[in-house]
């Protein structure tokens, strides 16, 4: 089952907004598309938000990627993410 790890550089003073909104809009949103929502952890020393999404669809990865990517419910979020995230290292993880 691929998946991807996920570090988020969230803004100073934007962690509680940013929990809020990945917990009601952008995790529920990506298990709409199939993608399993592993984690989330918070550094707080770093001020860093990491979490895994996962995916066991019969699509690939960039397929079902682009599909959530392109969707209305996406499209339609209340907020951009990155109105919360300076930047993001997504790094897709493999089996040993």
């Amino acid at each position: 089952m691929p998946a991807q790890l996920r570090i988020y550089d969230i803004k100073p003073g934007r962690m509680a907004g940013f929990l809020e909104f990945f917990d009601t809009e952008v995790a529920p949103t990506r298990m709409a598309y199939g993608f399993d929502v592993i984690g989330p952890w918070i550094d707080d020393d770093t001020n860093q938000f990491v979490w895994i999404a996962s995916y066991d669809g019969a699509a690939p990865w960039d397929e079902a990627e682009q599909r959530y990517r392109e969707s209305p419910e996406r499209n339609n979020l209340s907020r951009d993410p990155m109105d919360f995230i300076d930047s993001v290292d997504a790094r897709m993880l493999g089996k040993k």
